[in-house]
């Protein structure tokens, strides 16, 4: 499973309510904010949206298996 690195860049502060619900949708509050999140569909379609606000920093593989065997 892969996981982004979701930096918040510019301001909500004369967006479209739509676009503060979706920012806060990716857990992002305030410029300088990183979130870990899965690449799924949803979420890169928030990013497509919000492409002026955020930037994708990293991305990073996570290995789900079973434990202790």
């Amino acid at each position: 499973m892969k996981k982004l690195l979701i930096k918040q860049v510019g301001s909500t502060a004369r967006c479209h309510q739509k676009q503060v619900l979706y920012m806060k949708s990716l857990g992002l509050r305030r410029i300088g904010d990183i979130v870990e999140r899965v690449d799924n569909q949803i979420n890169r379609k928030l990013i497509e949206k919000l492409h002026h606000l955020v930037k994708v920093v990293g991305e990073k593989q996570v290995i789900v298996g079973k434990e202790g065997k």
